[in-house]
């Protein structure tokens, strides 16, 4: 049974083994969590099995951790230069046409959810 999914626990494994270096470099860096880290008072082994077995949701904390989910949708789209007069046409029609496209996609999905 696991020799059929030894590929995918080797990769969650490695994945987990980057995310524990970020992590550690991250705390070193920071001189609150650098003290914690020898004081002693939390183990090492217990950071390294949160970090490696816990990944993807310390991933999904740091993302939702960003400040852009906070900011108002019009100065997301001023500071990336949609609202702009001098932005190309082309990309005014890319992204009207992905507008479309995702309400075309919603659409789909509403006539064909019960079928």
């Amino acid at each position: 049974m696991i020799e059929r999914y030894q590929d995918e626990i080797i990769g969650y494994l490695l994945i987990g083994l980057c995310f524990l270096l970020l992590t550690l470099r991250g705390s070193m860096k920071n001189s609150g969590d650098l003290t914690l880290l020898q004081s002693q008072e939390i183990e090492l082994g217990e950071i390294v099995w949160r970090s490696i077995f816990l990944w993807p949701y310390h991933l999904l904390c740091w993302i939702f951790s960003w400040p852009i989910w906070l900011m108002p949708v019009r100065d997301i789209l001023l500071r990336i230069g949609i609202l702009n007069h001098e932005m190309n046409p082309l990309y005014k029609f890319l992204i009207a046409v992905l507008l479309f496209l995702n309400l075309v996609f919603l659409w789909y999905f509403e006539v064909f959810r019960w079928q």
